[in-house]
């Protein structure tokens, strides 16, 4: 772990805690903000008669979309997770049965109720890409050191309401053609002072341990800043959800596969038998990415292709909506560190450069 510490004043110690170091955060973590504000650029010039191929790949960043869908799948190979899930009926209900369930809810609900998946998929994605911002951030925090954490609620209040107000301006903007009610404009009024009053109680708080002599870790505080305003690009960019989300969305796309690229390199020797088959790790991993990549560009793509209004074309443009609305539901269960399971086979890993687990009620999404 790079770890840095220098002083601001004689009050503020500040210390650079990176979670993965920081050539890796900043590309990765931040960087890859470039790659959404370039796609977004693109998409300004792309009209119906462009290259659809063009369409689609700009639209998904190029394949990351698709690839962080398939790093999903790549637990199920891992032999001990795969027992783990299937041997508790619970935990098959969870990772076999309800992911079936809703892929194929995914398919018949975009034949029937279109409009009403389409709203589940808008909602579910601002709550996902929210729910990641706040996992990162808890696993940037130094647990048991003297480092100033804010109250677990709190933080992660001060990340969420900034996103309901976000994410209202956009409704009103694109979902509603800035269509003025006076309902609406008090929702977000409340909206927005709700997130004001979040993000001030959480410096205040965050104030106060640095007063008592806690140390500040930059990078974390830099990322719960850039939290705060992950959604600030939907509210105020594009004119439909691909155009006012590729800039989010590339940065979300960028941090999972980022983060479980090193889990796989850190978790999984050359050779362990620890995989259902025996290609190398890496291999296998990339390869699972790539399937997903190929079935879902390949559908999107096609769909593009065809009319709305042609069957084959709704369920082929359905396909990248179950898989994303699975991997949302598989996501709540995979990163859920509150299962000491998972932290004995996910977070040591994630933080094994500090060998400091933290506790179960701090990391969990």
């Amino acid at each position: 772990m790079f770890s840095q510490s220098i002083v601001l004043s004689k009050q503020i110690p500040v210390k650079y805690d990176w979670l993965f170091g920081k050539k890796i955060d900043l590309l990765f973590f931040y960087g890859s903000i470039l790659v959404g504000i370039l796609c977004y650029c693109l998409m300004q010039n792309f009209e119906q008669k462009n290259s659809l191929l063009m369409m689609v790949l700009v639209a998904n960043a190029f394949g990351a979309g698709p690839l962080h869908l398939g790093a999903t799948a790549f637990p199920y190979l891992d032999k001990r997770n795969f027992h783990y899930f299937w041997d508790d009926p619970i935990r098959r209900r969870i990772f076999f049965y309800a992911p079936a369930i809703i892929f194929a809810l995914t398919i018949l609900g975009s034949l029937t109720v279109l409009p009403l998946i389409a709203l589940i998929f808008l909602v579910w994605t601002i709550q996902h890409l929210v729910q990641q911002n706040v996992g990162i951030l808890l696993l940037y925090h130094r647990a048991n050191s003297d480092e100033a954490i804010p109250n677990r609620i709190l933080e992660a209040r001060s990340q969420q309401l900034p996103a309901l107000f976000f994410s209202l301006v956009y409704f009103q903007r694109v979902l509603m053609n800035n269509t003025t009610f006076i309902i609406m404009d008090i929702i977000k009024g409340i909206a927005l002072l709700a997130a004001l009053l979040a993000v001030l109680t959480c410096f205040r708080n965050l104030y106060k341990q640095v007063k008592a002599g806690k140390y500040v870790n930059a990078p974390a505080f830099a990322f719960w800043i850039f939290s705060v305003f992950s959604l600030l690009p939907i509210a105020v960019l594009g004119k439909d959800y691909s155009s006012a989300f590729i800039i989010t969305l590339s940065v979300h796309w960028f941090q999972y596969l980022t983060i479980n690229t090193i889990l796989v390199k850190r978790k999984y020797s050359p050779g362990a038998d620890q995989l259902q088959t025996s290609a190398k790790p890496i291999t296998l991993f990339i390869s699972t990415c790539l399937m997903a990549c190929f079935i879902v560009l390949g559908s999107s793509l096609l769909s593009t292709a065809l009319t709305n209004k042609n069957t084959a074309g709704i369920i082929l443009g359905a396909l990248a909506a179950a898989f994303g609305l699975t991997h949302y539901f598989l996501d709540a269960f995979l990163w859920r560190f509150r299962d000491p399971f998972l932290r004995e086979t996910v977070l040591v890993f994630l933080k094994k450069q500090t060998q400091e687990i933290s506790s179960p009620q701090n990391v969990h999404t």
